[in-house]
């Protein structure tokens, strides 16, 4: 993007962004939504990127009137009425609904908790189901999105592998936005929590707290809390 136009109130700086403390260290505070907020941005992106392979699935398919290298007609249906084909679409949008429906119940949950948190009633336990909410999102949708952006070359063989369609970026931009919050991770922070009560963003705040530098070092430097996607 280049010279777009953003209004003050939509500027969100370090030191004034929610949960950050006053001397900029991200994520020192108990009581912020900023970590699963990020989260909902990759996730939301993901979603996207599975959309847009539906999308350019069943575009592909509607005007073929080939299957498998042989042409229609002679008691062969057109591709839009193969009943293969018909599954593999079926498979996709099923797939692709579940994730949308996933990253929609976070971003719900999320505005729930803003709301509370302007009235100032929310409390810590509120952050933190939130943010579990997040990371068990993840694990849905993830997955998801990438067994949906595989399973659409199969609707037309080899044909769908064309450079000029580029139905692998779908695949490689899901699982670049992964790759921002190694998934493995996060699952494991799900579990110290339902068995220890240990709150996932805890590792990254007591790193901070304890000096252990700027908030990419404390990311690091903190197992549990690895990129967020944050520059």
């Amino acid at each position: 993007f280049d010279r777009v136009k953003i209004s003050e109130e939509n500027v969100l700086r370090r030191g004034n962004r929610p949960g950050v403390s006053k001397n900029g260290s991200d994520f020192t505070e108990k009581n912020s939504y900023q970590l699963a907020f990020l989260q909902l941005v990759l996730l939301t992106s993901i979603a996207g990127a599975g959309k847009a392979a539906l999308r350019e699935g069943i575009a592909f398919v509607q005007p073929r009137n080939r299957t498998f290298n042989l042409p229609a007609g002679n008691g062969r249906p057109l591709p839009k009425d193969d009943p293969l084909v018909q599954r593999v679409i079926g498979k996709v949008s099923s797939l692709v609904y579940s994730a949308e429906t996933h990253v929609l119940a976070l971003a719900q949950h999320l505005e729930e908790l803003y709301q509370l948190a302007q009235r100032g009633k929310a409390t810590e336990a509120d952050f933190v189901a939130v943010e579990i909410k997040a990371f068990q999102a993840q694990q849905i949708v993830i997955p998801t999105v990438l067994e949906a952006t595989t399973a659409i070359f199969d609707v037309g063989g080899a044909s769908a592998t064309s450079r000029s369609r580029q139905f692998d970026r779908h695949w490689r931009n899901a699982r670049t936005a992964a790759s921002h919050n190694p998934a493995i991770q996060r699952e494991r922070a799900i579990g110290d929590f339902w068995l220890n009560g240990v709150a996932p963003s805890k590792p990254l705040r007591d790193a901070v707290a304890n000096g252990a530098g700027d908030a990419a070092t404390a990311r690091i430097a903190a197992n549990d809390a690895v990129d967020c996607g944050v520059s």
